[in-house]
């Protein structure tokens, strides 16, 4: 048996969702623009192309493409469900797994890549982990199951989860002139998009935001 057939989980882990959100990178960009707007002169803005190889043929410009870095993704302490094991009937051919249930989750133009540690809880009955990286963009549920099978009794825990992401470096708008080749283009930092009530927090030049949700997981011990 499979952990997404283990349902006594999902339930249980949706019930403690609240005030679950989906933050929009590029609706957010588009609302900074649209406030900078106030003359109309803003023609034109975006957060991913490979604008400053091209831009900066035509003037100096100071930035970078944004990308997106997540340290890691770990169980929350003290808001877990980590001491509650359900064991089910041993099983001749038993699959190690894991699920991800996604809330506050994030749509943008950039990867999101993370690398999960399996297990996140506990050990595995030959002790090493395994490391998968997923992409947390645009997603609400992520399945990963490790690859072999081997005699075991399943082990389903689970855990509340977050993941911090970052993101580093500019988006451009473009201002036009009375004469179009006097067009001037802006460099913006990413972390000028904080909003808080969108839980997008600024740090220095950067912009963070976290990831969480709800982790379950399936040991053959």
């Amino acid at each position: 048996m499979h952990l997404n057939g283990a349902v006594w989980l999902v339930p249980f882990l949706t019930a403690l969702c609240t005030e679950a959100m989906k933050v929009n990178l590029t609706d957010q960009a588009r609302k900074y623009v649209e406030e900078k707007n106030i003359s109309k002169d803003i023609d034109g803005w975006d957060l991913y192309v490979s604008y400053f190889s091209v831009i900066q043929e035509r003037q100096s410009i100071q930035g970078k493409l944004i990308t997106a870095s997540v340290p890691n993704l770990e169980c929350i302490p003290h808001q877990s469900n980590k001491g509650s094991v359900q064991r089910l009937r041993r099983q001749s051919k038993c699959t190690e797994e894991f699920i991800l249930f996604i809330d506050d989750s994030m749509y943008s133009p950039f990867n999101i890549m993370t690398t999960v540690a399996f297990p996140l809880i506990g050990e595995r009955k030959i002790r090493h982990k395994v490391y998968s990286k997923v992409n947390l963009n645009n997603e609400a549920e992520i399945t990963v199951t490790i690859p072999g099978h081997r005699p075991g009794t399943p082990h389903l825990q689970a855990c509340k989860f977050a993941a911090n992401v970052t993101f580093d470096g500019n988006f451009v708008y473009h201002q036009k002139r009375p004469k179009p080749d006097d067009g001037l283009y802006v460099s913006v930092p990413v972390g000028e998009l904080a909003n808080a009530s969108a839980k997008l927090y600024r740090r220095d030049q950067n912009l963070e935001y976290s990831i969480t949700g709800y982790y379950n997981q399936q040991l053959c011990l």
